[in-house]
């Protein structure tokens, strides 16, 4: 009978979710456009990066130095009159870097002297701004060893002849380094972390709304069959997102490859949907209202993001920041997520990661089950 009562309280939900055309929409714009957003137009790499230029020098090195800030890193945009004007572009945003090439450049390369050149960059823009940095100084270094090569008399043949020590890179899992397999796969997991938390907590918010959850309180269902159906109906909506996700975009659009098995990574994402909707509850039992969930879902999933360390590698962290990685459920699944995807990761593999999953899932749920019964009751 408690089996037959389960599935009766899943489908309630599951009906319950399909009337509701916002959420519905929601969830397939989730795991569709806004993982095609963050996956085409989110790039780590420096691309057409406005410049301007003010050549004092006008010489030939002064010509060929310009002419190697090109497509696809730099953009060119404009020549200013002054160093002012130039300025005045990077204080509105126009330029990213402002470069002044000054009088005398090429004779000092020419004599022997150092050639100093003066960079102006946007540091409000601090990612953008280290990579114009270490791409201007790549390219100065280049044309200053190339000068320098000519003025004692090297031709580029004696240039290859000269002893070098010569980096053999191998890439492994993306050889390509295609930044749409990282951004579509990252999305995908926070849509599913962010869906994970809310749906549950507003289905309990909906009963409490509408009245109801009084009547399934004196009714013979327990507590922690109300709780696993809602908690159940949320995974089977959102595995359906990301077999929408997976087969309709990431593999045939992006071409994601799958080097794992997916039976697998499904079955991980079903535990960490019951790990995140553990943290649902909780949120339901501090909301007394949708607006309130929608809130509280912001400043519980911003920890849990940044502690996952997609966009921050642990390593970088702080020591106490690092060691709190430990509790973001996120963390462990982009583990499993990445490994079974791009590096083909087995069952064996993904132990540790699937354990910690579990375990504050276990965590979560038994925290939310308690917050239910003395708020709900």
């Amino acid at each position: 009978m408690s089996l037959r009562r389960f599935r009766a309280l899943v489908w309630k939900e599951l009906l319950e979710l399909s009337r509701d055309s916002i959420v519905i929409l929601f969830v397939i714009y989730a795991f569709t456009g806004d993982i095609f957003t963050a996956a085409q137009g989110f790039h780590l790499e420096l691309t057409n990066a406005a410049m301007s230029v003010i050549d004092y020098d006008h010489s030939a090195a002064s010509r060929e130095l310009v002419a190697r800030f090109a497509a696809p890193y730099f953009s060119l945009r404009k020549t200013p009159a002054s160093e002012r004007e130039m300025l005045k572009r990077l204080d509105s945003g126009a330029d990213l870097l402002g470069i002044v090439i000054p009088h005398g450049f090429q004779s000092d390369l020419e004599h022997g002297q150092h050639a100093a050149i003066q960079l102006f960059l946007d540091g409000s823009r601090a990612t953008h701004a280290s990579l114009a940095e270490g791409y201007a100084r790549e390219i100065i270094g280049g044309l200053g060893s190339e000068m320098s090569m000519r003025r004692i008399g090297l031709t580029a043949l004696d240039q290859n002849r000269m002893p070098m020590v010569e980096a053999a890179l191998r890439v492994r899992f993306n050889p390509n380094r295609r930044e749409e397999f990282f951004n579509g796969i990252n999305e995908m997991l926070i849509m599913l972390s962010v869906l994970a938390i809310a749906l549950p907590a507003s289905a309990l918010i909906r009963e409490r709304e509408h009245g109801t959850i009084e009547q399934l309180l004196v009714s013979p269902i327990e507590p922690w069959e109300l709780l696993l159906a809602k908690i159940a109906a949320s995974t089977v909506v959102l595995i359906f997102g990301a077999l929408l996700a997976t087969f309709c975009l990431l593999i045939p659009f992006f071409h994601v490859p799958v080097r794992g098995s997916l039976g697998l990574f499904f079955a991980c994402a079903a535990i960490f949907v019951f790990t995140m909707a553990g943290l649902g509850l909780v949120v339901a039992s501090f909301c007394r209202t949708m607006p309130q969930v929608s809130m509280m879902t912001l400043i519980v999933m911003a920890p849990i993001i940044f502690l996952s360390g997609a966009w921050t590698p642990p390593e970088a962290m702080p020591g106490w920041l690092a060691e709190a990685t430990v509790l973001s459920p996120l963390r462990w699944f982009n583990e499993i997520a990445f490994g079974i995807f791009l590096r083909g990761a087995s069952l064996g593999d993904l132990q540790r990661p699937l354990t910690m999953m579990i375990v504050l899932g276990a965590v979560f749920f038994a925290w939310g089950a308690t917050q239910f019964r003395r708020h709900f009751r």
